[in-house]
């Protein structure tokens, strides 16, 4: 009868502990500005963002990258000391011209585009293409299209394969009647 005693309690004071460390985990997020930007890397592309404490984004000059203005949801992960995103949660797209600056001065003023990043031998295959304007418009079209074509594909599989099902259904009804 002690045990059952003792074991309560000690049930009940460990849920509280573990209920509390997990509250004690939520991070404080806010709406802020970023820039979000896809970074050409000398051999791929490569998604990151640039909070709003950085006054100066730093890419490679003679490749095309992606810098995106975005409102999202931002947070400080003191566990790896960094600031993080929660696209999820809000991944709101703002309008407007790109200024480019050196000392100051204007150089290049860039008006938002669409683009696509495509992988077509998969993500660690090391090929990559983007797509730019009208072509990125484009190929995000052949996308659809090529998902739309494998989607009916996979319906056509599922439907005869029921169809199947319910034939040998059929079939194995028969031979327990004789």
């Amino acid at each position: 009868m002690r045990k059952a005693t003792l074991c309560l309690p000690v049930a009940l004071l460990l849920s509280i502990l573990l209920a509390a460390a997990a509250l004690a985990q939520v991070p404080v997020k806010e709406r802020r500005f970023v820039y979000g930007v896809n970074a050409f890397t000398g051999r791929d592309y490569v998604g990151t963002f640039y909070p709003p404490t950085v006054n100066t984004l730093y890419l490679l000059g003679d490749r095309c990258s992606i810098v995106s203005p975005r409102y999202t949801l931002l947070y400080f992960w003191p566990i790896t000391n960094e600031y993080k995103a929660d696209w999820d949660g809000l991944n709101e797209t703002v309008t407007g011209t790109l200024e480019i600056l050196r000392r100051g001065k204007l150089l290049h003023s860039l008006s938002q585009t669409k683009y696509v990043i495509q992988h077509p031998r998969g993500l660690d295959a090391g090929e990559v293409h983007l797509y730019i304007g009208r072509e990125a418009e484009a190929q995000y079209q052949e996308f659809q299209r090529q998902r739309q074509a494998y989607r009916d594909r996979v319906w056509e599989y599922y439907e005869a394969t029921r169809k199947y099902q319910e034939q040998l259904e059929e079939e194995l009804a028969k031979g327990e009647r004789g």
